[in-house]
C-alpha cells in the first residue's frame, strides 16, 4: 500500500474572513496538491514539473499557469451545443496571468524545467470569487512540491466601503466599492500591484497597500507551516558559474564594439541587428573554446547581458543623450492621424516613435450585446475592447492562431 501523507488543513483569519489549505486528500500523484477555501469557494492548485530539464541552456522560465473554471462548481450545466467548456474565457485568462505574474520571479536561476500550475474551481458559491485566492493555492502547492522555488506569495483583493479597507470583498461589496486593488507579496515586500479605483488619492492606494501587508505575511506563514510539516524535499538546481577567463574572453570581444554602436546612435533596427550579430559572435566563439562545458553559451549570454547593461546605463547617464538620440527630458513624437479609415464608424492612427496603433471604433445595437455565461451567472456585455498584436508589427514571422494570453484583457 503506498504511504501517501496523511491529509493536512491549516487555517487562518484574513481580514473578516477564514482562509484554509488543504493538501493530501486529492491529486496525489502532482508534485504538490493544495485546496484552498473561502466560504464555500474551493479551488484545488496543483504543480507539476518534467521528470528532466531541457538540454538547452534556458532562455527564459519554462512555466505555464492555468485557472480554469469548471460550471458544475455553481451547479450548473454549460450552455452551447455540446454542453462542455471550451477554450478559457477572457476572465480565466486574466486569472492565470495574475498566477504567473506573482510566481514567475520567484524561481531560481538557470531553473529549466518545464514546469505546470493550474488552479480549478471545485465549488463556488456566488459570493466570493476565486481568481485571486487561488494565487495564494498555486503558491502553497508549488511550497510543497519537489519542485525549486523561492516562495511563499500571497495574495489579496483589497476594496474601499465607507472608508474602510475590506480584505476579499464579496462579489456584492465589490459593485459598490470605491477602489479595487490586487495586491501579491512576499514576507519581504510587495511583489505585484495591479487595479483601479475612483480617483481616489495617493494616500488611500499607500494605505491599501499597508493595510494588505499584515495580510499577506498570515497567509505566507501560513504556507510555511504546511512546507514545514508536509514538504517534499527539492530538486537541486546547478547554476553555473560564470568563468573568470570566460567573462574575460567575452568582454574583450564584445565591449569595445557595445560602446562603438552605442555611441553612434544608430537607427533602432540597425542597432538591433549589429547587437546581435555580436551577441552571436560571442555566444559561439565560447561554445567552440570550452566544447566540454555544456553551459558555456549560457555564461556567455549572462556576460553579454551584464556588459551591454553596463554600457547603456553609463553612456546614456554620461551624455544625457539617448540611444535614439533624444535627451532625457525628451520625449518621442506624437501623431494622431483622426479618420484613417472611411467606411468605420470612427478611427484613428496614433504615433509615438516607432509604436504606432490603428483604433476602430464600432457602434451597434442592444442586439450587438456579448452573453456572458459563467459562474457567476448570465450576463451582457455592451462595450467589448478587441486589442490585437501581429507579428508584422515587431517585425516577426509568427503564425496567427487566434489571440494570444497577451491580447487577452
Amino acid at each position: 500500500m503506498t504511504n501517501y501523507p496523511k491529509p493536512l488543513r491549516l487555517e487562518e483569519q484574513v481580514g473578516d474572513k477564514s482562509i484554509s489549505f488543504e493538501t493530501g486528500a486529492i491529486a496525489k500523484q502532482s508534485g504538490g496538491a493544495v485546496i484552498i477555501r473561502i466560504g464555500d469557494t474551493m479551488v484545488l492548485s496543483t504543480a507539476v514539473q518534467a521528470n528532466k530539464p531541457k538540454d538547452t541552456p534556458p532562455q527564459f522560465v519554462p512555466l505555464s499557469c492555468d485557472y480554469k473554471e469548471r460550471t458544475y462548481a455553481a451547479g450548473k450545466i454549460p450552455g452551447g451545443f455540446f454542453k462542455r467548456e471550451g477554450k478559457a474565457r477572457e476572465k480565466e485568462v486574466l486569472a492565470s496571468r495574475l498566477t504567473d505574474r506573482a510566481v514567475r520571479p520567484l524561481f531560481p536561476d538557470y531553473f529549466n524545467t518545464e514546469t505546470q500550475v493550474v488552479n480549478m474551481v471545485m465549488s463556488y458559491d456566488g459570493i466570493n470569487d476565486a481568481d485571486v485566492v487561488s494565487i495564494n493555492s498555486a503558491s502553497a502547492a508549488l511550497m510543497i512540491s519537489d519542485i525549486p522555488w523561492n516562495g511563499p506569495v500571497s495574495a489579496v483583493r483589497i476594496g474601499k466601503l465607507d472608508g474602510k479597507f475590506i480584505m476579499n470583498p464579496t462579489n456584492e461589496q465589490r459593485l459598490t466599492s470605491e477602489m479595487e486593488m490586487v495586491i501579491c507579496g512576499t514576507l519581504n515586500g510587495i511583489l505585484m500591484v495591479e487595479g483601479g479605483a475612483h480617483e481616489l488619492p495617493n494616500t488611500d492606494l499607500i494605505g491599501a497597500m499597508e493595510a494588505a501587508r499584515p495580510e499577506l505575511e498570515k497567509l505566507c506563514r501560513l504556507q510555511i507551516k504546511m512546507k514545514e510539516q508536509v514538504g517534499k524535499a527539492k530538486t537541486a538546481v546547478a547554476t553555473p558559474e560564470i568563468k573568470a577567463d570566460l567573462k574575460a574572453a567575452v568582454e574583450t570581444m564584445v565591449k569595445a564594439e557595445i560602446e562603438k554602436i552605442l555611441s553612434s546612435k544608430p537607427e533602432k533596427k540597425a542597432m538591433e541587428k549589429a547587437l546581435e550579430e555580436i551577441r552571436i559572435k560571442a555566444y559561439t566563439a565560447m561554445t567552440v573554446k570550452y566544447p566540454e562545458d555544456a553551459t558555456a553559451s549560457y555564461q556567455a549570454k549572462t556576460v553579454f547581458e551584464d556588459i551591454l547593461s553596463e554600457v547603456w546605463r553609463r553612456i546614456t547617464l554620461d551624455t544625457k543623450i539617448r540611444t535614439d538620440g533624444r535627451k532625457t527630458e525628451e520625449v518621442r513624437e506624437i501623431n494622431i492621424d483622426p479618420g484613417f479609415l472611411p467606411r468605420t464608424h470612427g478611427s484613428a492612427v496614433f504615433t509615438r516613435g516607432q509604436t504606432q496603433a490603428l483604433v476602430v471604433a464600432t457602434l451597434g445595437t442592444s442586439d450587438d450585446k456579448q452573453m456572458l455565461d459563467a459562474l457567476e451567472g448570465k450576463t451582457f456585455d455592451r462595450f467589448m475592447l478587441h486589442y490585437n498584436f501581429p507579428s508584422y508589427s515587431v517585425g516577426e514571422v509568427k503564425p496567427d492562431r487566434g489571440p494570444g494570453r497577451r491580447e487577452i484583457g
